[in-house]
């Protein structure tokens, strides 16, 4: 059997840097999925034809990640994606330790920062911590979906490198979700920009008719991931998850706002983008997803 015609095929199936194949002997196949805690050895005498242990694969990861999640853990899967935030970070992860709600992770996607992230990061002696870094930028979704990828926990909820929760934020919003019923997938909470000048000094703040949501971790295996643009797939994210009939509530309230969103001139990249761009990408993607027009990134439809 053809090792790199085998490995060829895999590589469309999942997605770049997630999947590997390792052979230690001759006719013997290793197959580690997320790095982790996903591996499978194969003979490759077993079978008839690429096709036939491609098949055998995909089912065996399926079941494997299923298995995965199929004794829910309570646990919250923070993902940080970070490029360049090192004035924030500090006070990022602080935040976010700080919180009620113990059950947590925080992955941390470093996407090639050329600043003093990375030193930030690690002074903090903490097991809850998991630092990846990047081997070349490739934006925020991208370091999304690696976290996701890696994460441990029944839900996902995103904090960029620039933001800050509040200290009973995370409990909140997962007594949100609980509160429906096991077939919602998702719960948004009302999040506001702080408006920062160049010496981190606050120039106003502004409430914002969006949400900042707690996600299922299931989620993402049956819907896929987020599209790897550099703006606006969350936004995707969303409508598709409506579109394919995966509730996801929003809480409609602006009085209690835990989620800041720091915004500094020319670093925020929602500010930096051309809002017509990230328009159009918007409209196209919920055309496409409307239409069923799509390929799903997903690891079990």
């Amino acid at each position: 059997m053809d090792i790199l015609q085998l490995i060829k095929i895999l590589k469309n199936y999942f997605l770049k840097n997630y999947f590997f194949v390792r052979v230690y002997h001759i006719g013997t196949i290793i197959i580690i999925y997320n790095d982790i805690d996903i591996i499978l050895k194969y003979n490759v005498d077993m079978f008839n034809n690429i096709e036939q242990m491609v098949k055998k694969i995909m089912n065996d990861v399926r079941r494997k990640i299923e298995n995965k999640y199929s004794i829910p853990n309570d646990m919250v899967s923070v993902i940080i994606p970070n490029y360049n935030n090192g004035i924030f970070l500090k006070t990022v992860i602080s935040k976010i330790l700080e919180n009620t709600y113990n059950n947590i992770e925080i992955i941390i996607v470093d996407d090639k920062s050329t600043d003093n992230s990375i030193n930030i990061i690690k002074q903090f002696s903490n097991n809850k911590i998991k630092l990846y870094q990047n081997n070349e930028n490739n934006g925020t979704y991208y370091c999304r979906n690696k976290g996701i990828l890696m994460s441990k926990g029944d839900y996902i909820l995103n904090v960029d490198g620039d933001d800050y929760i509040d200290s009973t934020y995370i409990e909140n919003i997962v007594n949100g979700i609980k509160n429906y019923d096991k077939n919602v997938w998702g719960y948004g909470k009302h999040f506001e920009r702080v408006y920062l000048d160049k010496n981190l000094n606050i120039i106003y703040k502004k409430k914002i008719p969006f949400h900042n949501v707690l996600f299922k971790r299931k989620l993402f295996n049956y819907l896929g991931f987020f599209h790897n643009s550099r703006y606006g797939a969350d936004v995707e994210f969303i409508f598709r998850a409506k579109i394919y009939k995966y509730p996801i509530k929003f809480e409609y309230n602006y009085d209690n706002i835990q989620y800041h969103a720091n915004t500094l001139k020319n670093k925020n990249l929602t500010q930096v983008v051309n809002s017509k761009k990230r328009s159009e990408y918007i409209a196209s993607a919920k055309k496409n997803v409307s239409m069923h027009n799509y390929i799903q990134m997903a690891l079990l439809d």
